[in-house]
């Protein structure tokens, strides 16, 4: 088992991480900017893995793509078949960046959360 700690890309979270003494790092992809794109491209990946290696950290885990790359795949609606391509994408350039983990977002969460505070169900 390795330990690693969720962290963003700043000085103070990998000071924080080299106080606990933790040697791996999970990205949670927050400074992450899409620029329009729907997929994440190894020049980002290899500066976010640099930037924890500079702090002695090794990047192993992604914590999730933006829901945004893959709404259309996850309800079947049109242009699933390119979203899929682009996550696929994703991950290629992980493996090229030497990334080995992708934890992802499971689940219907921004839909069901509307159904969740209505009064009445959705058609009522």
């Amino acid at each position: 088992m390795k330990i690693a700690l969720g962290l963003g890309l700043t000085e103070e979270a990998v000071h924080f991480a080299a106080q606990l003494g933790v040697k791996y790092a999970v990205w949670g992809m927050q400074e992450f900017q899409t620029r329009g794109r729907s997929w994440v491209e190894l020049e980002v990946l290899l500066q976010a893995r640099d930037f924890f290696a500079g702090a002695g950290l090794e990047l192993r885990v992604l914590e999730g793509f933006p829901h945004s790359f893959y709404h259309q795949a996850m309800f079947g609606l049109p242009g699933r078949e390119e979203e899929i391509d682009h996550v696929c994408t994703s991950i290629l350039n992980m493996g090229r960046a030497g990334i080995p983990v992708l934890s992802y977002q499971r689940g219907a969460r921004f839909r069901l959360s509307a159904w969740l505070y209505e009064r009445h169900a959705p058609g009522d």
